[in-house]
């Protein structure tokens, strides 16, 4: 989940993203990367992280079953026109929402497209 409480130009905002393995296993060399909208600059993570143009990608590493928060700072660029609209994306990887089936399970296993 990635929100912000609000985002004003000429201004620094923080971003919160809100990630969680709700799984039956923990999953390791888990990165998330942020798609920033193009009028907003990246200013700075305490997490650890590495920008490439308008993504930024923060090395989570092994997360147990467990949720966790990263902030981050943006500035909206002094151009925008007042009331514009921020689109940026957030994925996380490794994406295999499936795994290996709990030892002992006899039920079914479904598998979708």
């Amino acid at each position: 989940d990635l929100s912000a409480l609000f985002l004003r130009r000429c201004f620094p905002s923080t971003y919160f993203l809100d990630y969680c393995n709700q799984g039956t296993q923990s999953a390791s060399g888990v990165y998330i990367e942020v798609d920033l909208d193009e009028d907003l600059s990246f200013l700075g993570s305490a997490f650890p992280h590495t920008v490439d143009g308008q993504v930024v990608t923060f090395d989570i590493g092994d997360v147990d079953l467990e949720c966790g928060q990263i902030s981050f700072q943006v500035e909206v660029s002094c151009d925008v026109e007042l009331g514009a609209t921020h689109c940026s994306v957030a994925e996380i990887y490794p994406q295999d929402p499936c795994g290996q089936p709990l030892l002992g399970w006899e039920g079914p296993v479904l598998q979708l497209p």
